[in-house]
This record gives structure tokens, C-alpha cells and sequence, in this order.
């Protein structure tokens, strides 16, 4: 019987290292600079969340920048993301009072945003991997594209707010 684990999640030095620094290091250190920097409920809880993403804005760059070590960062990403999945609502859950909080309709979105993406992109990279790479420039400058009109998006729609934290520590 081998083990269930793809290639670098078999390494139990790699995963605990993983799993230290993504859910417990980095939230923590959120946690402690939002509380040492008195950072106003939303934006203390919006940077808590961040860190408990476990790199998920990264991945994609982090897939890129794999080189020949796509198919471990790939597995790294996948482990991390559906990991995210399941800790992003737990710690929601902690943060803000009791009955605000749909945890099935948060975890279905993160599944939808986060997991399907993900596992299509590892899916039709392993398939049709001539293909992925064909595209892959160009479906990597959309990508950056969105997340340019992303912000900018959300920079206007969030504008009156975020005037009210220039020149606080929010802001920082």
C-alpha cells in the first residue's frame, strides 16, 4: 500500500512546515499587528482573513515562477486551497458575532472562486498540456487584467471609505 499523498505532501517536514506558517505564523502575526496598530473591526478583520488565505492570492504567481517544479507547486497550491476552504470559515466564525455569518454560503463561494478554478487550470494542464501552454500567456495577461479592473472597481465603488482611513493606521 503506498501513501494517499502526492509527491512533496509524502514529505512530513514540508507539511508541517506548511501548515505552521500559513495557519498559525502568518494569521497570528495579522492578528498582532492589527491589534498592536488598533486597527479599526473591518480592516483588522479584512488583513486577519488575508493572512488565513494561506497564499491564495500568490498561487497563481507561485505556479509561474515554478519552472521545472510546476507539478509540486501545483500540488502545494491545491493542498493549501482546499485547506483555505475550510479554515477561512472557522476563523469568519471566531471573528465576527455569531449569527452574521452563513458558513455554507461562505464555503460554497470560496469552493466556486478558489477550488474550481484551480483544480480546471491543474485539470487541463495535465490533459492538454500543449494547449495550457499555448494559452497560458494569454489567459495569464487576462488574469492580470482582471485584477487591474478588479481594483480599480473596487477603489471607486469603495472610495467615500477609503478616504475615511487615509491618514490612519487603517491605511497602512
Amino acid at each position: 500500500p503506498g501513501n494517499v499523498f502526492p509527491g512533496p505532501l509524502q514529505d512530513k517536514k514540508l507539511v508541517l512546515l506548511l501548515l505552521v506558517a500559513n495557519f498559525i505564523v502568518l494569521p497570528l502575526v495579522a492578528y498582532l499587528l492589527a491589534t498592536s496598530l488598533d486597527l479599526p473591526q473591518g480592516i483588522s478583520i479584512g488583513l486577519i482573513l488575508m493572512a488565513a488565505a494561506a497564499g491564495v492570492p500568490f498561487l497563481p504567481r507561485i505556479l509561474q515562477v515554478g519552472g521545472d517544479n510546476y507539478s509540486i507547486a501545483g500540488v502545494i497550491a491545491l493542498f493549501l486551497t482546499v485547506l483555505s476552504v475550510v479554515y477561512i470559515p472557522f476563523i469568519l466564525y471566531a471573528l465576527l458575532p455569531g449569527g452574521t455569518v452563513n458558513l455554507p454560503l461562505i464555503i460554497l463561494a470560496l469552493v466556486l472562486l478558489l477550488v474550481v478554478p484551480l483544480v480546471t487550470g491543474l485539470i487541463v494542464r495535465s490533459r492538454k498540456e500543449p494547449a495550457a501552454i499555448k494559452f497560458g500567456p494569454w489567459l495569464s495577461k487576462i488574469s492580470y487584467a482582471a485584477i487591474i479592473v478588479s481594483f480599480g472597481a473596487v477603489f471607486w465603488v469603495y472610495f467615500s471609505e477609503l478616504q475615511q482611513i487615509m491618514g490612519t493606521r487603517g491605511f497602512l
